[in-house]
C-alpha cells in the first residue's frame, strides 16, 4: 500500500486506489467499503474486476490506458459483497506522487 493511501481515510466519498497492470486494489476508504458491503481489508488485493457486474465494465478495465493528468467519468455500476449491483458516478484519475507508482484513483 502506497504510504498516502491513509489519505483516503479523510475522503466522504467512496475511493479506492488500483494498481494499473494487476487491476488489483491497493487501498480502499471507509466508503468504498460501506459502498461494496466489505471491509477494505476485503478488497484489498482483489481485482477491480470482482466489484464490476457488467461485462462493459470488464472492458473498460482490461483496456484502461488512462496517463497521468487524463480521466473518466462515467455512469457505471458497483457488484455489492451481497451481489446486488448500485448504481454509481465513477470518476478514474492516474495519479502519481514523486517517488510512488501511479495508480489510479476511483
Amino acid at each position: 500500500m502506497p504510504k498516502w493511501a491513509p489519505i483516503l481515510e479523510g475522503l466522504a466519498e467512496a475511493a479506492w486506489l488500483v494498481e494499473p497492470t494487476t487491476l488489483l486494489v491497493v487501498a480502499a476508504n471507509p466508503a468504498a467499503a460501506d459502498l461494496v458491503g466489505a471491509t477494505a481489508d476485503q478488497m484489498i488485493g482483489q481485482s477491480v474486476l470482482e466489484w464490476t457486474p457488467s461485462p462493459e465494465d470488464h472492458f473498460f478495465w482490461n483496456d484502461a490506458a488512462i496517463v497521468d493528468g487524463q480521466f473518466i467519468d462515467s455512469e457505471t455500476q458497483v457488484l455489492r459483497s451481497d451481489g446486488a449491483a448500485v448504481a454509481v458516478l465513477r470518476h478514474v484519475r492516474r495519479v502519481a506522487v514523486p517517488g510512488e507508482a501511479s495508480v489510479y484513483l476511483v
